[in-house]
Parts: structure tokens; C-alpha cells; sequence
């Protein structure tokens, strides 16, 4: 199903989350600007303040009724996601677990797609924008039958079980739209907020490093016309362009202090000659364990982290981030490394007020 979606909208080949972990990537998500602007940076213990600006909040503004169907603790309203939705589905059932933590209370996606039909049978005539959040593709890796049986014995396979999982459920709420005549006006925005590791670099979840395997997610809009359909963009985009693209594209005026880009000029003219950067960052390190914080910027050639010890690789030639390069090409590290330091002191909270 979304590879159809993908073949009929417009797949973003080389898209980068702004933090591998779920509560920091999906603030960014929602309100179009970068971890060191919102301040969420690690799940648990931050919030989303209610001074910043979510997209849902821009949207109910502008006449649509908004919703939100979560899988997960992790996105508990608690945590200050549900700013501008009307209707937040979280409401999870403690009592069923024996120990609670962010990654153990979560519902199977079947469940998140009932809690939307519920909701979309009152309210699928009004304009309305619907978040549903499927935790599947998550360890615990248990996908419901039969993709547990089909996919058992694989490497990592129950985690390929888990997306087709995910997939057949995307399927179900492509009819539902269908079924109420809608499918055809909605706008529909397939996003990963991170990856997995498994196994890369001796890491088998996320969290913990910012090398391509957790940090580059798909990114798929599909829009009602068929005009960008099939079109693949491989330049590097960001999941805090989501926000500004939408907006773009409803013809609703940006807030102020959106920092993310529009997609709709690469939509329309996939050559553009800017180049573009993405960046990733994690605290988990230094919250958890008191060690380094990470951070990362990347053209669509050229990858350097800054740690302890300084990283670049060509993630054309080596995606899978074996060989590391600062020694060999430093200028060009040194270079990335002075306009995230530059992006960094630009687009902060602190710089942001000092404009």
C-alpha cells in the first residue's frame, strides 16, 4: 500500500528525522522547528511549552477540526503534543501492565485505526486533519498473525512483519476515506519520526547515534490530483519541512518562527541548485549515561558528526557509515562542521529572540 502511495505521490529518497527518538522527533515534526528551538530533547522529563506553535494549532485556526490517534505512552498528551487537536485519543489503560515505562505502554495499530473510524464516522464531512500514530515498526518486535508466522525466522524479520503490518493498516484507512467519498480531497502524509538500528554499529534499537540507519526515515505526500504523481526527489529534506510544505500547499500563512523549508518548490522544480543540509542531534547519551551529546549535519553527499572524536563519510559511497574520512578530507569536514555550528547559533531560541 504505501509503495503505491509512493508510485502515485512523492517519495523523498533522502529524508532526515531531527532526533531518533519519538517525543523530540515528533515536536519537530509538529511545529516545524529544530530540537535546540523547541527544547524537547530526549523522551520523558520535557515537554512541548505551550508558547510553541503546532501545526495543529495553525489548522484548527484556520477552520479545520483536528484529531490525533496515538500508539503509544511516549506521545501522552502529557507531554504537550495535543496543543490545537480537538479530539486526542491517548486515554491508556495502566492497569494492564506490570511495570510502566515510555516503551512498554503501547496498542497495537489495529486498535489506533478503530479509534480513528470512530471519530471519522462523525466527522468525515467537516474539513478535518487526523494524526494517527502507528508504534508497530517498534521493539517489541510481535506483529499479530500471520505476519508473525510469515516472518519468523528472518533476520530482524518480525520487524519486516511489523511494517507489513503497518502497511495493511494504511490499506484499511485508504478505504475508509474511499468509502466516504473523501479519499479523493485529502492530502496524505506518510512520515517515519526515526529508524532502528538493528545491529549497525553495534546498536540494535535507536537512540544512542545519529548514523543513517536511525535517522534517515520515508516520507511520502500524496496529494488528491494526480499532477506529482511518481515523482522521486533524492535532494536532502528534513522532517521539519512537513509543516511549512502543508501549510504552503492549503495556502495558509507560516508562523513566524517556523524554521523547516517548503517542499513545494522542489516538488515543482526537483533541480533546484541550492544546495541543502539536514541535521540530526541526540542527548540520549549524555542524559542517560553522561556521556558526549551528538550532533550531525549532511548534504546529500557528505555526513559529519560531531563528537569526541570527529566523523565524516560519503553516505553516497559508504551508506552504511564504515569508513570514517575526517583525517583524509578535513576541509570539507571542517566546513560541515562550521555551518551546523552557524545553523545552531542562528536558528536556537536564544537567536531567534536576538532578531
Amino acid at each position: 500500500v504505501m509503495d503505491r502511495l509512493a508510485d502515485t505521490g512523492i517519495l523523498f529518497e533522502n529524508t532526515t528525522c531531527q532526533v531518533p527518538l519519538t517525543l523530540p522527533s515528533h515536536s519537530s515534526m509538529f511545529t516545524g522547528t529544530y530540537p535546540f528551538y523547541h527544547g524537547v530533547r530526549d523522551n520523558g522529563g520535557f515537554y512541548l511549552e505551550q508558547d510553541k506553535i503546532t501545526l495543529a494549532e495553525v489548522l484548527k485556526e484556520n477552520g479545520l477540526t483536528t484529531s490525533a490517534f496515538i500508539g503509544a505512552f511516549v506521545l501522552d498528551s502529557r507531554w504537550g503534543l495535543d496543543q490545537g487537536i480537538d479530539y486526542y485519543y491517548d486515554n491508556f489503560d495502566f492497569s494492564k501492565y506490570e511495570k510502566i515505562s515510555l516503551d512498554t505502554v503501547q496498542r497495537e495499530g489495529g486498535e489506533v485505526i478503530e479509534a480513528f473510524f470512530e471519530w471519522f464516522e462523525g466527522n468525515h464531512q467537516k474539513r478535518f486533519f487526523s494524526w494517527i500514530h502507528l508504534y508497530d515498526p517498534h521493539a517489541p518486535y510481535e506483529p499479530p498473525e500471520p505476519y508473525n508466522t510469515k516472518y519468523a525466522g528472518r533476520p530482524w524479520g518480525l520487524y519486516d512483519g511489523e511494517i507489513a503490518y503497518v502497511d495493511e493498516l494504511v490499506g484499511k484507512v485508504l478505504d475508509k476515506l474511499e468509502e466516504k467519498d473523501v479519499l479523493e480531497k485529502t492530502i496524505i502524509v506518510i512520515a517515519g519520526d526515526h529508524g532502528e538500528m538493528l545491529g549497525e554499529h553495534q546498536e540494535s534499537a535507536h537512540g544512542f547515534f545519529i548514523y543513517e540507519a536511525a535517522t534517515s526515515v520515508p516520507l511520502i505526500i500524496h496529494f488528491p490530483s494526480s499532477k506529482f504523481g511518481g515523482k522521486r526527489i533524492n535532494a536532502p529534506v528534513e522532517t521539519v519541512d512537513i509543516m511549512p510544505t502543508l501549510l504552503q500547499i492549503l495556502g495558509i500563512p507560516m508562523p513566524e518562527e517556523v524554521q523547516g523549508q517548503s517542499l513545494i518548490p522542489l516538488i515543482i522544480e526537483n533541480n533546484l541548485k541550492q544546495e541543502r543540509f539536514a541535521y540530526s542531534e541526540t542527548h540520549y547519551p549524555l542524559y542517560h549515561f553522561g556521556w558526549s551529546a551528538l550532533k550531525s549535519l549532511q548534504n546529500s553527499q557528505f555526513k559529519f558528526i560531531k563528537a569526541p572524536k570527529p566523523e565524516l563519510y560519503d553516505i553516497v559511497n559508504d551508506p552504511q557509515e564504515l569508513y570514517n574520512l575526517y583525517t583524509q578530507e578535513a576541509k570539507i569536514g571542517q566546513q560541515l562542521e562550521q555551518r551546523l555550528i552557524s545553523l545552531q547559533e542562528e536558528m536556537s531560541a536564544q537567536g531567534i529572540e536576538e532578531k
